[in-house]
């Protein structure tokens, strides 16, 4: 006779068989779990069945990916505040440097003690990525004050650690010794911790001594053009020209050159320097005022021949292909926000909240391309300021974005008790202003380069860009902390 079950489960009307077992004293149930995985995928299960594994391994893997996304903001929160404490985008990313090495140590610890990853240790690496970047900062600060002073980079980075090693150490120790009981597992209850304070111990030791070697060499390696890069800008500036102009030259360069350099005639002469004749300054005033209309005009997508005089079907011809092509845009946006209907049925709140962020990423990169639109059209931005104005672009839409962000998320957590909700649009703000920054630069500058009118063509890809990434960056965060805003 054969032995049966004495009663059938069933869950979603589904027939369940649940097999339980308890883990010996000593044994990490991320490994046991691991392998009874392994052995489970060896077997073959017959069609129309299924194994899953739930209860205490179900728990620790959903804690393990919470506490990674926590540790993922912790560390866009960190970077953005030291770029707003150093004013700069590069002196937070050369700290940033530190918490990897602090990590490589944390898991250097558990594997000489023979711990396994567990939802106490990744607390530890959590811990350890704030406490960490303290040493870095302190040090880059020191070396920038110093640069700044008028030392010379390589003494500065010297002087700094010489006068910066004893805090560092001193900060360090004092965290090591604070958690050295709890890292030998003295008292009781101190197993349960024990990951935590290992991962932290080993990160400091490891970290703090590479810090002193890592992140100069680093800062050194950030920095070592930027002398030549102001040798040649200076080179740029005080470069001698000779103000002339040629019969086939547009009239655009001509009204460029005396607008720039202040001339009140300018010499018009042939191939052999022969001069043919002088363009006085009465003269370039209406080609000013004529370009300066016709930049306006195509920058709003408008062509410079239309008038309110034009007829029905000319305003028709000129207004149409770029309304078509933007529609086309459009639709980009529009299939972003589908593909995450399913989040926005579930929260009504983003429906009526992701268009702030799409509208202040869209104004922020009006401003950006309208200033830089201007300048290129002058020819006042010359090549080897670029890089320098591109950082400060996208430095100024991180702040604004930061601020207003701030706002936005008190009013919104207010209207929708809801702060998770606050600062998922603070941080979808931040993010979308410093896309604006980017693409409101980057896009008039490619175009410019590539020979085309950046007036004309700069607005519809960066107004495509603040609604297709903003959209993209406000919903998958959603979609990230949904649980919280249910």
């Amino acid at each position: 006779d054969a032995t049966g079950v004495q009663a059938i489960s069933r869950i979603n009307q589904n027939r369940v068989m649940t097999v339980s077992a308890e883990l010996k004293d000593g044994e990490n149930i991320g490994l046991v779990s691991n392998k009874v995985k392994k052995a489970l995928d060896k077997y073959e299960v017959p069609e129309g069945y299924e194994i899953k594994m739930t209860g205490e391994d179900e728990t620790i893997n959903e804690a393990m990916v919470e506490l990674f996304k926590m540790l993922a903001l912790a560390l866009i929160f960190m970077y953005l505040i030291m770029v707003a404490q150093f004013q700069s985008l590069r002196s937070p990313f050369i700290v940033m440097f530190t918490v990897p090495l602090a990590f490589t140590g944390g898991l250097f610890a558990l594997w000489i003690t023979g711990s396994a990853i567990s939802v106490i240790s990744m607390v530890g690496f959590v811990m350890l990525s704030g406490i960490i970047v303290n040493n870095g900062i302190v040090f880059v600060d020191y070396t920038n004050q110093l640069v700044r002073e008028g030392m010379p980079r390589k003494d500065a980075l010297v002087l700094a650690g010489q006068t910066r090693l004893r805090p560092i150490i001193m900060t360090a120790l004092t965290t090591i010794l604070g958690l050295s009981t709890m890292a030998i597992g003295v008292g009781m209850g101190a197993d349960m911790a024990r990951p935590m304070a290992l991962v932290t111990v080993g990160g400091l030791l490891y970290g703090t001594v590479l810090t002193l070697f890592v992140v100069p060499c680093i800062y050194d390696m950030f920095h070592k053009k930027e002398h030549s890069r102001l040798r040649e800008s200076i080179e740029d500036e005080t470069m001698d020209e000779a103000y002339e102009d040629h019969p086939e030259d547009d009239q655009e360069y001509a009204a460029k050159l005396v607008s720039r350099y202040d001339l009140n005639s300018l010499p018009v002469v042939n191939h052999r320097g022969s001069i043919l004749g002088i363009i006085t300054v009465d003269d370039i005033i209406d080609v000013i005022v004529e370009e300066y209309n016709e930049d306006i005009l195509e920058l709003g997508g408008v062509n410079s021949e239309e008038t309110l005089n034009s007829t029905l079907q000319e305003s028709v011809k000129h207004r149409l292909p770029w309304l078509l092509v933007n529609l086309a845009t459009a639709f980009l946006a529009s299939l972003t926000v589908r593909s995450f209907e399913s989040t926005i049925s579930q929260v009504v709140a983003l429906s009526a909240t992701m268009t702030i962020v799409t509208g202040m990423g869209g104004n922020s990169a009006n401003q950006v391309q309208s200033i830089l639109v201007r300048q290129l059209s002058q020819d006042e931005v010359p090549g080897s300021k670029l890089l320098k104005c591109f950082r400060k672009e996208i430095l100024v839409g991180m702040i604004d974005g930061m601020i207003t962000g701030f706002v936005t998320a008190v009013i919104v957590s207010i209207l929708y008790q809801n702060v998770f909700l606050g600062i998922i649009i603070l941080v979808a703000m931040t993010g979308n202003m410093m896309v604006a920054g980017t693409f409101g630069f980057l896009v008039p500058v490619i175009l410019k380069k590539l020979g085309i009118d950046p007036a004309v063509s700069s607005s519809i890809f960066v107004t495509t860009a603040t609604d297709v990434l903003g959209f993209f960056i406000f919903l998958s965060l959603a979609n990230v902390f949904l649980p919280y805003l249910l």
